[in-house]
C-alpha cells in the first residue's frame, strides 16, 4: 500500500503506560464540548481592530509573489488568483503551494497584530491564560490549483503529536463556503471514527486514504465551515477536519493556529511532540510563545 496523506507518520509511543495515560486524556471531554455539543464554537470579533488583510497585501508585495500595480488594483483578496503566477500556486504532495510556503516567516506588524488577537480575543474565549503558536500558519488555497491528485486527508492534529487538551483556531480571511473552505465533523462522529480504528492513529490514516466506505461516512459526517470576514471557529482538536480541493471562482487565504491553557499545560502528565521533521515539542519557547497572554484573566 503506497503511504498517502499522512500515513506513516502518525504519533508513536514510547509504552503502553504512555499509551493508556495518552488515552485517558483523549477520552476526556474538552471544555468547548461541554459547552457545544459539536466541540465547535463561532466568534465574531471587530475585523478593523485586528486588520490581517491589510498586512497579508503588504506582505505579498515584499515577498515578490505578485506584481505591485496588479496587487494595488486588487479589489478582494478572493480575487488573489487573478494576478498570481500559476506556478506559485500548484500544490506538493503535503497540499501547500509556494505561495503558503513563503508565508512561513512573516512580519513584525503581522505579528503583533496577531498577538492581540490571541490576548484579547482568544484568550477570553478560553477564560484563562493562554500559550499560543508561536508562528501561526497562513494558508492560500486557490480555486482549481494543480500538482496534486487530490484526496482529501480528514485529519486531527493530535494524530500528528498535538495535545488534545488544546484548541484549533481557523481565522478566513475571505469569505468561506462550499469547497473553498475547511471540512470539519462534529465531535461525537469524530470519537465514533478513532473507536472505529481501536485508537490507532495509522489505521485511521489509511482508512480516510483507502477505505471507501469509511471515506463516504466521514463525508456524510462532515460540513464545510461557511464565515465571513470578522468571524473565526474555535473547535476541540479532536474532530476531524481537512482541506478540499477548491473548485470554486474564489481564493480562500485563512490563518490557523492552536492555543492552551496555562493551567492545563502545568498539570499535563505526558509531553507532546510534533511527528514532523523538526520534531518540535509543545512547549513554551518552541511550538509555543515563550510568554502566555490573557494573564489578566486570572
Amino acid at each position: 500500500m503506497k503511504p498517502r496523506g499522512h500515513m506513516g507518520k502518525t504519533i508513536r509511543f514510547e509504552s503502553q503506560a504512555d499509551y493508556q495515560n495518552f488515552l485517558r486524556n483523549f477520552c476526556s471531554t474538552h471544555p468547548l464540548s461541554k459547552l457545544h455539543s459539536t466541540g465547535q464554537a463561532i466568534v465574531n470579533y471587530a475585523q478593523a481592530e485586528y486588520d490581517f488583510s491589510s498586512e497579508i497585501y503588504a506582505l505579498l508585495k515584499a515577498k515578490g509573489l505578485v506584481e505591485a500595480g496588479p496587487l494595488a488594483q486588487l479589489p478582494v483578496l478572493e480575487d488573489l488568483h487573478t494576478i498570481t503566477d500559476p506556478a506559485l500556486t500548484e500544490l506538493d504532495d503535503s497540499e501547500l503551494n509556494q505561495v503558503s510556503r513563503c508565508f512561513y516567516e512573516s512580519s513584525s506588524t503581522f505579528l503583533t497584530i496577531y498577538h492581540r488577537f490571541m490576548d484579547e480575543v482568544v484568550a477570553p474565549l478560553v477564560g484563562e491564560p493562554i500559550y499560543f503558536q508561536k508562528t501561526p500558519t497562513v494558508r492560500f488555497q486557490f480555486p482549481n490549483q494543480k500538482g496534486y491528485n487530490w484526496v482529501e486527508r480528514l485529519h486531527t492534529d493530535i494524530m500528528l503529536g498535538h495535545p488534545s487538551e488544546g484548541y484549533n483556531i481557523w481565522v478566513p480571511l475571505t469569505t468561506v463556503f462550499g469547497t473553498n473552505s475547511m471540512l470539519l465533523v462534529p465531535v461525537k462522529e469524530s470519537m465514533t471514527a478513532y473507536r472505529s480504528c481501536n485508537f490507532d492513529f495509522e489505521i485511521l490514516a489509511q482508512r480516510v486514504q483507502y477505505d471507501n466506505d469509511f471515506i463516504e461516512d466521514m463525508r456524510r459526517s462532515a460540513a464545510p465551515v461557511e464565515l465571513a470576514p470578522g468571524q473565526f471557529i474555535a473547535f476541540d482538536p479532536r474532530c476531524l477536519h481537512g482541506t478540499q480541493y477548491n473548485d470554486t471562482l474564489l481564493t480562500r487565504i485563512s490563518i490557523d493556529a492552536r492555543v492552551l491553557a496555562v493551567e492545563t499545560y502545568k498539570n499535563m502528565k505526558r509531553q507532546y511532540r510534533g511527528t514532523g521533521r523538526r520534531q518540535l515539542p509543545f512547549v513554551p519557547g518552541q511550538y509555543f510563545d515563550s510568554d502566555p497572554v490573557g494573564c489578566y484573566l486570572i
